[in-house]
């Protein structure tokens, strides 16, 4: 082991940039096309995981209906390239799509959105001379649902409010981050825009590789 990784390890716990952590910075300091929407309040909220206590707690859900079919899917994946500005064209993409399109359905707050952002997108592709993202962007009636979307692809979470605000543990913005799997936490877009790995995962490469390591600058 070399000395450097030697002495990273011998660091004390507080120095070690937990997931948690790094994503309140991350949200806050944005990535170079969703910017505007890591606004510095994000760095206040809590962070929990689909599954913890204070999930089932604070966020409503609903049961995933049967009006998941392939249409859906395909207007939710052309959306979803639109606003993130990535082709999402591969077929672990559109697995990974999936994944997300069932997480969205059954947050209530945004199940119903769902089909009017779809529905509004296709609209706007229809439109010569017009820039899909931006239109979804200016229209209040779908940009809250086109925001989830894309925290959802590049942090793998949905920003939400509680329930209720006034429920323990106290929090300065009562709203959180709810992240699904681990996998795709590992898969959020984030990561392929700053060129490494997700913090705490050992990434994947061609044998021989070193590990692309967060303590040192990211050879780009």
């Amino acid at each position: 082991m070399e000395k450097e990784d030697q002495d990273r390890l011998a660091e004390p716990e507080s120095v070690v940039v937990g997931r948690r952590d790094f994503l309140r910075g991350a949200a806050a300091a944005g990535v170079a096309s969703v910017g505007a929407l890591m606004q510095a309040t994000a760095v206040r909220a809590e962070i929990w995981e689909e599954g913890e206590e204070q999930c089932r707690a604070h966020v409503k859900e609903r049961a995933l209906g049967d009006n998941i079919d392939d249409a859906l899917l395909m207007g939710f994946m052309q959306v979803s390239s639109t606003l993130t500005g990535m082709p999402l064209n591969s077929e672990a993409d559109r697995r990974l799509g999936r994944q997300y399109l069932e997480r969205y359905a059954r947050v209530d707050e945004l199940a119903d959105l769902l089909p009017k952002l779809v529905e509004a997108h296709k609209k706007g592709r229809e439109q010569p001379n017009t820039n899909a993202a931006e239109a979804l962007m200016n229209d209040r009636a779908v940009r809250p649902a086109a925001e989830q979307l894309i925290y959802l692809w590049y942090l793998s979470a949905f920003y939400l409010p509680l329930l209720d605000p006034a429920v323990p543990p106290p929090v300065k913005d009562p709203r959180l981050w709810v992240y699904g799997t681990t996998e795709q936490f590992e898969r959020a877009l984030l990561w392929k825009v700053v060129h490494a790995h997700a913090p705490m995962v050992q990434p994947s490469g061609r044998p021989g590789d070193k590990p692309q390591v967060w303590a040192r600058k990211p050879q780009v």
